[in-house]
């Protein structure tokens, strides 16, 4: 029996992360590798605090019991909401997934399915670049060397485009898509979606234009965006090389402004193109399709208000109620029609506009 549940377990957990990631659900890279760190980590908390080694693991060390114990195990090492929640939620699929190839394994897997996720705190203001604070950024990049100007496009790139690092790196030649003076690009999303995103900004297309002729004389489509060269030939940049740049650059913009956010990463840049886009009017639902979201959920994180643009929506409601009042006064000089249209339109009772009608003169 023991090594009946042995198979199963083994079989069932070779297949989730070989077959089931890859093939059905369609995963990116990143993603999967995250899923196979939820479940290695999992296995050595099961070491760790009960003594069972991986080859010792059966079907009953994956019930509610043990998986709760897990979370609390993750909250003991200060681990984020975020971290532990992720990785309930991959044993949670294993869990359904498991259910649905083997249907016994029900009883033992069906608790797991209906544990709850923690509560995040509250939301904090996403970390994001103020405008000032992106001209900063790109003023500490040296443009004297080669490696300096490959920098700068990539982050005036990736800001443009709002790509995530995975998307910023696999870009090719061949993915940029030209109509006339127009310029796209396809950027290769989560889950093996695509999205095509327009290139804005006369001075962007002119720096860009500039990037290709220094850095792809040779005009292969196979080749990389952004790349290092290894052993005479061009490869991938790695998302590692791409950290490792926005945080030295970060530390530099921070000498120059200390409010600047800190670690720099790619996807704050990819958030302050959202923030700004938000701020200059785009909806919501428009931001969703432009970052790539499969959930306008995940796109209203955005949605908040800086006291900036609440000053400057003021203004203009202000504007709009002055210029309706002018044109209300010039038709019909009531000063009882102006007063109701001052109090937001509420109809005043007959004594009141007396009142009313007496401050006015």
């Amino acid at each position: 029996m023991i090594s009946e549940e042995k198979d199963i377990i083994y079989r069932l957990m070779g297949k989730f992360s070989g077959y089931w990631l890859i093939e059905v659900r369609k995963l990116s890279s990143f993603t999967i590798s995250a899923y196979r760190d939820s479940c290695r980590s999992y296995l050595r908390y099961l070491k760790e605090t009960n003594g069972i080694t991986a080859s010792k693991v059966l079907l009953e060390h994956f019930s509610r019991e043990f998986v709760a114990g897990f979370l609390k195990w993750l909250n003991e090492r200060h681990l984020s909401v975020a971290t532990v929640n992720l990785r309930l939620t991959v044993l949670k699929a294993f869990a359904r997934f498991a259910m649905d190839e083997e249907p016994r394994t029900w009883e033992c897997l069906h608790g797991v399915t209906t544990l709850k996720p923690l509560r995040h705190p509250a939301k904090k203001k996403i970390k994001h670049l103020t405008k000032p604070q992106l001209k900063t950024l790109f003023s500490v990049i040296d443009l004297n060397t080669r490696s300096g100007i490959r920098n700068y496009m990539m982050i005036a790139f990736c800001y443009i485009t709002a790509a995530r690092v995975a998307e910023l790196t696999a870009v090719k030649l061949k993915d940029i898509i030209r109509d006339g003076k127009k310029i796209s690009v396809r950027l290769y999303g989560k889950g093996s979606k695509t999205r095509i995103v327009p290139l804005e900004g006369e001075r962007f297309l002119g720096s860009f234009e500039s990037y290709l002729r220094l850095f792809h004389s040779s005009n292969s489509k196979d080749d990389y965006l952004f790349y290092t060269n290894y052993r005479e030939r061009k490869v991938r940049i790695a998302r590692s090389t791409v950290d490792t740049v926005l945080k030295k650059l970060g530390a530099r913009a921070v000498k120059i402004d200390p409010n600047f956010p800190e670690p720099l990463h790619c996807h704050i840049l990819r958030h302050s193109r959202a923030m700004h886009l938000h701020a200059e009017g785009m909806p919501i639902a428009y931001l969703r399709d432009f970052l790539g979201h499969s959930s306008i959920e995940s796109t209203s994180i955005y949605a908040w208000t800086d006291v900036a643009t609440m000053r400057r929506e003021l203004k203009k409601v202000k504007k709009l109620r002055t210029q309706a009042l002018e044109k209300e006064k010039n038709t019909n000089g009531d000063p009882d029609t102006i007063a109701l249209k001052l109090m937001g339109g509420i109809d005043l009772n007959k004594n009141v506009r007396i009142l009313w009608n007496e401050r006015l003169k």
